[in-house]
């Protein structure tokens, strides 16, 4: 079923004579379509923002192994603890919203707009330099740069899995349904029910089905 957020409000409606009905329903579809170029020219809207600050930490004791058997261990150990600061972003592109996204109920007075699909912008991922703690015993060799790229990867990566417990879906339509709802009343739309197309959702964020929903900045 799909989900939705109902933003309603009561109102005293007075009654109309039947002869008029003709011109109120074209008044109301030249209102939806005034409306839905109203929206699309929003283009991108950006609802939700968070921080996340992951600490990837390795530990290499420098073992030796043989068939799955660890038989040498190097001579010391080199351990590394790297933070890395996260921003997350959601925002809903109106730019290819249309008239037939907004259906509407004659009889009960009321409109229903399905929005479009939010998307996720991981719009910085920073590495903390002077918070990175390193240790390398006088026998190993340091960390390389390679190394140290691909341990910000996967404080990224392990960002992206705790995306579901921030509802960044969730709280990304209630924000754009809110924003949008004063629109549709200053067009004398009071009952206003907001969809949202199935399959995209806060649970499965990491799902390949999201994939294409989400972009991630260059590490800086």
């Amino acid at each position: 079923m799909i989900k939705k957020i109902f933003l309603s409000i009561s109102i005293c409606f007075s009654f109309c004579c039947s002869c008029n009905q003709p011109q109120k329903e074209r008044n109301n579809d030249d209102k939806l379509a005034e409306l839905t170029l109203n929206i699309s020219n929003c283009s991108r809207l950006y609802t939700t923002e968070c921080q996340l600050r992951k600490i990837v930490a390795f530990n290499d004791k420098g073992a030796l192994c043989l068939n799955n058997t660890e038989i040498i261990s190097k001579p010391g150990e080199r351990k590394i603890a790297i933070p890395i600061d996260v921003t997350v972003k959601a925002y809903v592109d109106f730019s290819g919203f249309k008239v037939d996204q907004i259906v509407r109920d004659s009889a009960n007075n009321s409109i229903s707009v399905l929005l479009p699909d939010p998307h996720i912008e991981i719009t910085s991922s920073k590495v903390d330099y002077a918070g990175t703690r390193e240790y390398v015993s006088a026998f190993r060799n340091k960390f390389s740069e390679e190394e140290k790229s691909e341990f910000t990867k996967q404080g990224i990566a392990d960002a992206k899995k705790q995306m579901p417990e921030m509802k960044i879906i969730e709280h990304a339509r209630i924000s754009a349904s809110q924003q949008l709802l004063p629109m549709f009343q200053m067009m004398g739309f009071n009952n206003i029910q907001f969809t949202f197309r199935e399959g995209i959702s806060d649970e499965l964020i990491n799902s390949e089905s999201m994939k294409n929903l989400i972009k991630t900045a260059t590490i800086q």
